[in-house]
């Protein structure tokens, strides 16, 4: 493993703002686990941004993981800048009774992308939303599969994405 983190408590980033966690570049194979616990009736904000580094081809395997609890609220900002960068990331996050999820991703170039996101909400009244954006130029390439299970009666969901190139 050369990077990750582990947000467990009430407040994931709290009254303070989100919790940001940069990770940078390094070259070669990145292995990634990002695991979240959001407890009941907690609100938490993560910010998550890949940055270049040193400029050397790299590729990243990261997985997003956890639990949003009943009556939970989670908003989760994803950031990858360009470079030299070949990015998987794949996502499983359950969510609890009334317990709402938003998801905001931007990819701004780099070599490709994969993200396969799956929202689990089979309690009554959960909410999952997603929005992406990619933007780049040249060889960027951006492959999205969102899968949301809606189990329980008064399940929410919405997914959006926009692209744009060559700017």
């Amino acid at each position: 493993w050369q990077a990750g983190a582990l947000g467990r408590g009430p407040r994931v980033g709290g009254a303070d703002g989100p919790a940001v966690l940069t990770l940078g570049d390094p070259g070669g194979l990145v292995l990634e686990p990002l695991l979240f616990d959001v407890e009941e009736g907690a609100e938490a904000g993560i910010v998550i941004h890949w940055r270049t580094g040193t400029g050397e081809p790299s590729f990243h395997l990261s997985h997003l993981a956890g639990r949003v609890g009943p009556g939970a609220r989670l908003k989760v900002f994803l950031l990858q800048e360009g470079g030299e960068i070949h990015h998987y990331v794949s996502g499983s996050i359950r969510v609890g009774r009334e317990a709402e999820v938003e998801l905001f991703s931007a990819w701004t170039g780099g070599k490709w992308s994969v993200v396969r996101l799956e929202g689990d909400l089979s309690e009554p009244g959960g909410s999952w939303k997603e929005s992406h954006l990619s933007f780049g130029a040249g060889t960027s390439h951006l492959d999205l599969d969102s899968q949301v299970r809606l189990a329980a009666h008064h399940g929410r969901s919405d997914v959006a994405v926009r692209a744009a190139r060559g700017f």
